[in-house]
């Protein structure tokens, strides 16, 4: 346990000028009762290094204290008033300058604050109120460049915001309104170019809010009802075509849903039935032939499913369940010859299953009877080939 020595001899101050002191710190008129309620304090640790010092009246701090780190460096400084933190207190860093400068009453912060980062430039700049962050703060990177600009009124931010980057290009800015976003933001690229921007109301997003590209064109637009999307949604390339077409409901998709391509091709289209995909839905080729079409229920692939290649041939067809491959599926090379084709349970090839090569002939090493998904054994009597 650190070690606590009480020095009531101050053999460096005349007797005089130590009942003065006493005085004047305790505004007491017994000058000998008063040197021998004040005294000098010292806490060391059990190898002896001086750990703190000050001093105390009946076993309460009074007036200046200093604290000491493991290796006896100054580290913090300040005065005690009656036990509470009292006036300007340091919080200093190995080399002695300070990373914190500020201002207690009563044990609580009340006044300017000053941070600074270990190379000396300053970190944050503001005030407290009984404790809690009031006015006008500014934050700093370490490179010296302003991070962020806030104000708030008894701990909550209200009022203008601005926050920067390192190199002092603006990010984003708006205004809070007794701690919640409120009224316009703006995002920006380092160029200076919006990013995006929009309305908050009590820290909920609202209204039409808008997202662009660096380049300035616009990525996405649409409309939001208490921070949920709503109503139609469009999303674009960054060349300027359409990428996306959408419609919301309460923060979920619902309606036709429609995607395209950079060239302005239709890419992929469907219902979506409060934020699930339902009904058919259809992928398409770049020439704008049906690649694939398939049946949603509850978000889920569940009934027929089709796939054809870009000449019109059929690549696949078969049926899910549950989003599984189940039933019959046959599998075809672009020729129009069968690849493979056997029947599926729970998405696991299961039963016979035929392999052929694109020659038409069978494959016997991938064809056999298969279990749960695995060759079981080989086909045996079969030499088909493709017709």
């Amino acid at each position: 346990m650190p070690g606590l020595v009480k020095l009531n001899d101050w053999p460096y101050l005349p007797q005089t000028v130590r009942s003065l002191l006493c005085m004047l710190a305790l505004g007491l008129p017994w000058l000998a009762s008063c040197a021998q309620e004040i005294e000098k304090v010292e806490v060391r640790s059990p190898e002896g290094v001086l750990l703190a010092r000050g001093t105390m009246r009946k076993g309460v701090k009074q007036g200046a204290w200093e604290h000491f780190n493991e290796q006896g460096v100054l580290e913090l400084q300040g005065t005690y008033l009656d036990g509470e933190r009292d006036g300007e207190w340091k919080d200093l860093l190995s080399s002695g300058k300070p990373r914190r400068i500020d201002t207690w009453v009563h044990g609580r912060r009340t006044g300017k604050v000053q941070e600074y980062f270990d190379n000396g430039n300053p970190r944050n700049e503001g005030a407290f109120v009984g404790n809690v962050r009031h006015d006008k703060w500014t934050s700093w990177h370490e490179n010296g460049a302003v991070r962020q600009v806030a104000h708030y009124v008894l701990g909550k931010l209200h009022g203008a915001f601005e926050a920067f980057d390192a190199d002092g290009k603006l990010e984003l800015k708006g205004q809070y309104e007794e701690g919640k976003r409120t009224g316009s933001w703006q995002e920006f690229y380092p160029s200076g170019q919006v990013r995006q921007d929009g309305a908050w109301k009590a820290d909920l997003r609202q209204e039409l809010w808008t997202a662009w590209y660096e380049s300035g064109r616009k990525q996405s637009q649409g409309h939001y009802q208490d921070d949920k999307r709503v109503g139609a949604w469009i999303e674009w390339h960054e060349n300027g075509a359409k990428r996306v077409e959408s419609n919301w409901l309460e923060g979920m998709l619902h309606g036709v849903w429609t995607e395209y391509a950079t060239s302005g091709e239709r890419t992929s289209e469907g219902t979506y039935v409060q934020g699930q995909q339902q009904g058919d839905w259809n992928v398409y080729h770049p020439n704008g032939a049906l690649k694939t079409q398939a049946q949603y229920v509850d978000g889920q692939l569940n009934g027929p499913a089709t796939s054809w290649f870009a000449n019109g041939q059929i690549q696949w067809k078969g049926e899910y369940q549950a989003s599984k491959r189940r039933g019959a599926w046959v599998q075809y090379f672009e020729s129009g010859k069968p690849e493979w084709s056997g029947n599926y349970s729970a998405g696991m090839r299961t039963g016979a299953f035929s392999y052929w090569k694109p020659d038409g002939t069978l494959d016997p090493e991938k064809s056999g009877i298969y279990e749960n998904d695995v060759r079981m054994s080989p086909l045996e009597n079969r030499e088909l080939s493709a017709k």
